[in-house]
């Protein structure tokens, strides 16, 4: 992936919404594979840090997706669903192994897509199998959690969202 300057990428975001600021890192990228994205008529209710979490967390996706899955095409969701947003990136790509993946210090990038995720308080999935593609699944509390009056720290709970 082409490095881009993180405050023309957070101006789009900021600007245009999600669908647009995807669109824009596709084309800027020449990706080899056919991307759909689907998203809600608008993410303007999204808070941030939500919106830049998600949209980098695609943005790790769609390079795995170039750089080692050898994928034709990859479909991103986002949506609102109850009290949560819910991220879908899937592709037909080469697959893995999730388990033995993530024990490789190269898969840093799998590891912090779960790491910014878990900061918001939400759920984090990978599913993926050899020849079968890759399905990242994150939701997100459509709420910054708060802080706790009894405590310096932010209450992380888990979520119900669907």
């Amino acid at each position: 992936m082409r490095s881009s300057s993180p405050d023309r990428w957070q101006l789009g975001l900021d600007m245009f919404g999600m669908k647009a600021a995807l669109e824009t890192i596709i084309c800027n990228n020449h990706y080899n594979f056919l991307c759909e994205i689907t998203a809600d008529s608008s993410d303007e209710g999204m808070e941030e840090p939500h919106r830049t979490v998600l949209f980098r967390i695609c943005q790790e996706a769609l390079t795995n997706a170039a750089r080692h899955a050898e994928a034709s095409r990859v479909t991103i969701t986002i949506q609102r669903e109850k009290d949560c947003w819910v991220l879908i990136v899937t592709d037909n790509g080469k697959g893995f192994v999730v388990e033995k993946q993530m024990k490789y210090t190269d898969s840093c990038g799998l590891s912090s897509m779960w790491g910014r995720v878990r900061y918001l308080g939400g759920a984090f999935k990978i599913e993926s199998s050899p020849g079968g593609g890759t399905r990242i699944h994150a939701t997100v509390p459509a709420t910054i959690p708060r802080k706790d009056s009894d405590s310096e720290n932010f209450r992380i709970s888990s979520i119900d969202c669907v």
